[in-house]
């Protein structure tokens, strides 16, 4: 039997800022088929560089029904896309603006920013693949903007800019093996592993070269929008967040908080033991557009 799927309300963990109360707050939104564990601990290392920011990780609204024999699964989303075509759906309804799940999550923003009594300034966007692309776009329909978009492993298509109510500083965070860094090449993307179906739809419609979906041409487009864009390619990393991306990702939020200070973890990548070989290494363009 195929999975089905459950819409539900928005929920959340979060992770409490070490030196409270917060004077910030980001909200993860994470990608397809994940759920708020998935990348718990990048965010508890990000946690314990910005002591005095609250993480509130949230669970998607499409919770997709375990087959047979996997009733411990907790896969989320955003929006349905476990096929081609409902992928395909989603991106052309991001492009016109008609992802459903929208209003909901900005409803769940208010709510979170109210309880601590935050100004918007002071508000982080951060997202994973899927949570990536749709924060982005929040940011853009937002008629206030944020502290500052943290993208790791996304990209959005073009869509009109009759709804280009704001314009959030964006950082753009991606590995050099994610299929995400160039999705309209067939042959590259194929070497990153994208996933088998949805890869083989996009390829033979030839939807990803028509939409221009991948990392620089989502950067290219924000850059025309007239929105600051900073770039973090991350040699060797995959479609993941190692711990080269949660120090990137530090870095970007720390300088628009100068009041936050926060030891870096060591060089060599001891806080994420199996990415050692990657996390020495230094690779961010932090000053604007490459």
């Amino acid at each position: 039997m195929g999975s089905r799927v459950k819409i539900e309300p928005i929920t959340s963990k979060f992770l409490r800022a070490a030196q409270g109360p917060a004077d910030s707050m980001i909200v993860f939104y994470h990608g397809a088929g994940q759920n708020a564990d998935t990348h718990m601990e990048s965010l508890n290392i990000l946690n314990s560089l910005l002591p005095t920011t609250d993480i509130v990780v949230a669970n998607g609204p499409v919770r997709y029904l375990p087959k047979e024999g996997k009733e411990d699964e907790n896969r989320r989303s955003w929006v349905d896309v476990r096929t081609g075509w409902q992928l395909t759906k989603f991106i052309l309804n991001m492009a016109f603006d008609k992802v459903a799940v929208v209003p909901q999550m900005m409803a769940f923003e208010e709510s979170e920013l109210k309880k601590r009594g935050l100004p918007k300034d002071r508000y982080f966007r951060m997202g994973f693949s899927m949570g990536a692309g749709i924060s982005i776009i929040l940011s853009q329909i937002d008629k206030e903007k944020c502290g500052g978009v943290i993208s790791v492993g996304g990209m959005v298509c073009p869509y009109p800019d009759f709804r280009m109510n704001s314009k959030s500083d964006t950082i753009m965070i991606v590995g050099d093996k994610d299929y995400f860094y160039d999705f309209s090449n067939p042959r590259d993307s194929n070497q990153r592993g994208v996933p088998q179906t949805n890869t083989f739809f996009f390829r033979m419609t030839g939807l990803s070269r028509f939409l221009g979906l991948g990392h620089d041409q989502t950067v290219e487009r924000l850059k025309s929008k007239g929105i600051v864009v900073h770039e973090m390619i991350i040699p060797g990393m995959g479609h993941t967040i190692n711990a080269e991306a949660v120090r990137g990702a530090a870095d970007f939020i720390k300088a628009r908080l100068p009041a936050v200070e926060a030891k870096l973890p060591p060089a060599d990548g001891s806080v994420f033991p199996a990415q050692q070989a990657q996390a020495g290494q230094e690779h961010r363009h932090l000053g604007g557009c490459h």
